[in-house]
């Protein structure tokens, strides 16, 4: 069976013993922050001892959060894969190596999420029973192998209700010709999602990403419920229809708890990049009007070839309108540093400002 090693988190609070709950992030910022939020508002508001899994892929830090406990995980994702930056591609080879038994020598796979978990639940003399585990959604492999081993498990979705719906219909979407999108259906409206239409689905041809989507709705389907970061008043029509679509399924939970960042005093200090935060751009923020700033932002992972880029910049420049454009380190593919259009910093003086990374 594979060792855990759990570093930090107490097990007693006010004397008393606490349960123990397991969470499990996807190792990218979007998904990591919210989930170190809720182990934050689980422990801090809860009093619950919370341990975080995490993967050697772009690695948490133990040190940041010394009221958690943490354990490694190695992921198995191949060198090559973790280079050519694809998100989709290494979800699904985390996923692979997760669910396999053996390595490619025949011994025994230390990335088994199976053998992992059991270590989990085994170690620390002294700490308390889990009661559940808590999964990024694209962790089919992770939810498959603790049903295994009797332990709940509640998805967490980082994104929207009306996302969610639209990952639970994804199998509705392919039956009837929605997907793969085509240009002359791009206009008509997706009859079963009101409002959308099709070109407000998932706007790619990527087999990958659509396997990702079909596993993201098992996952959901599978487990004993979803916290969704998001809050009633914010998407009440959304939330009822996914109460009604997970209700079909015998989901016991559906948890609109967001958004999470309020309910946690934790400082989640995620940066896949290891970006300096440009807290000029507040200052920038204070002296624009209100409501009337384009923020442009595509996050820590998404890139985009050159002439997009240059899109986005003439776009931005004929708005019209104040912007902050986040351009940070490898957002054009194959160039660490993205130059802008000649002219285009004049052109935007005193209306625009472009920063490498803002306060997250």
């Amino acid at each position: 069976m594979a060792s855990a090693s759990v570093v930090g988190g107490g097990a007693r609070h006010g004397g008393e013993r606490r349960r123990r709950v397991l969470v499990f992030p996807l190792p990218f910022q979007g998904h990591t922050n919210p989930m170190l939020q809720l182990a934050g508002a689980l422990h801090g508001r809860g009093g619950l001892c919370v341990t975080v899994l995490h993967t050697r892929f772009n690695a948490l830090d133990p040190s940041r959060h010394p009221e958690l406990a943490f354990v490694e995980v190695a992921d198995g994702i191949p060198p090559d894969v973790a280079a050519r930056g694809r998100v989709a591609e290494i979800i699904l080879a985390m996923n692979a190596a997760m669910e396999a038994t053996e390595d490619e020598s025949g011994a025994a796979s230390p990335s088994n999420i199976r053998e992992v978990l059991a270590s989990v639940v085994a170690a620390g003399e002294g700490q308390p029973r889990v009661a559940c585990l808590v999964i990024d959604s694209h962790l089919l492999a992770v939810q498959k192998a603790a049903a295994g081993l009797g332990i709940p498990t509640l998805v967490l979705r980082t994104g929207s209700a009306a996302c969610l719906r639209c990952y639970l219909a994804y199998d509705m979407l392919l039956q009837k010709g929605y997907l793969p999108p085509k240009e002359s259906q791009l206009y008509e409206p997706v009859r079963e999602l009101p409002p959308l239409r099709v070109r407000d689905l998932f706007s790619t041809n990527d087999e990958l990403v659509f396997e990702v989507l079909a596993r993201i709705a098992e996952t959901v389907r599978n487990s004993n419920g979803v916290v969704i970061n998001t809050f009633e008043e914010l998407e009440p029509m959304e939330l009822e229809r996914v109460h009604g679509e997970l209700g079909d399924d015998s989901v016991a939970t559906v948890l609109a708890t967001g958004p999470l960042h309020r309910l946690s005093s934790m400082n989640t200090g995620s940066n896949t990049f290891n970006l300096r935060q440009d807290q000029s751009c507040i200052e920038w923020l204070d002296t624009q009007a209100t409501g009337s700033v384009l923020y442009v932002s595509f996050g820590s992972l998404a890139s985009m070839d050159s002439d997009e880029f240059m899109e986005v910049a003439f776009g931005l420049e004929k708005s019209g309108h104040p912007f902050l454009w986040v351009v940070r380190p490898n957002l054009v593919r194959g160039v660490e540093r993205a130059c802008l259009p000649d002219g285009f910093e004049s052109a935007v003086e005193g209306r625009g400002k472009v920063i490498k990374w803002a306060p997250q």
